[in-house]
């Protein structure tokens, strides 16, 4: 914009192509939908556990997924999801249909169950670009320990009438309130 001799002011414009760039990885939120102690396989109650994972991305686009549950030194024993397309969304909140969900039984890449232990479940997206971010669900507990014994009535034994029970809880299992048989 100028102004010429006679006070008059006169401004002008061109197109210019342009392209402004400045990405960002997308955000991954993982939420548990299940247990965080549990106790899976035939010997167990057949319980599993799960995860809730949101992705969010400004473009609102689609990333690739991977999801491992690794063990206590940090190795894969199970890929829950592989290079997965998902669909971003642009939001700030994580709603329920969002999601994508994952569950685990236990079991690693072989089908066998993991030994008891803590492992963790790591969820990462990648956008066209290669930005990627990492979210780590820690702290999933496997035990198949029972809880406890049934001391009284006698494995068995034929029960009439009232009687007493006697539950002696295993080592660990504190704070055990009601038995249900």
């Amino acid at each position: 914009q100028y102004t010429d001799g006679h006070g008059g002011r006169h401004s002008w414009s061109t197109s210019v192509p342009v392209t402004l760039s400045n990405p960002k990885a997308p955000v991954v939120t993982v939420q548990t939908n299940g247990p965080k102690t549990f106790a899976p396989g035939p010997e167990g109650s057949n319980e599993s556990t799960g995860i809730r994972t949101c992705v969010r991305d400004t473009d609102g686009g689609i990333v690739k997924v991977d999801t491992v549950v690794r063990d206590g030194d940090g190795k894969v024993v199970k890929t829950l999801g592989d290079q997965e397309s998902v669909q971003t969304f642009s939001y700030d909140n994580c709603h329920y249909w969002d999601a994508n969900y994952h569950s685990w039984d236990g079991t690693d890449e072989a089908g066998k169950q993991v030994a008891d232990g803590t492992y963790s479940i790591d969820v990462t997206a990648t956008d066209a670009g290669g930005l990627s971010d990492t979210e780590t669900l820690n702290g999933v507990h496997v035990d198949r320990r029972v809880p406890g014994d049934l001391l009284k009535p006698a494995a068995g034994g034929t029960l009439a009438g009232t009687t007493d029970l006697e539950f002696k809880p295993t080592n660990g299992f504190d704070g055990i309130q009601t038995v249900y048989l």
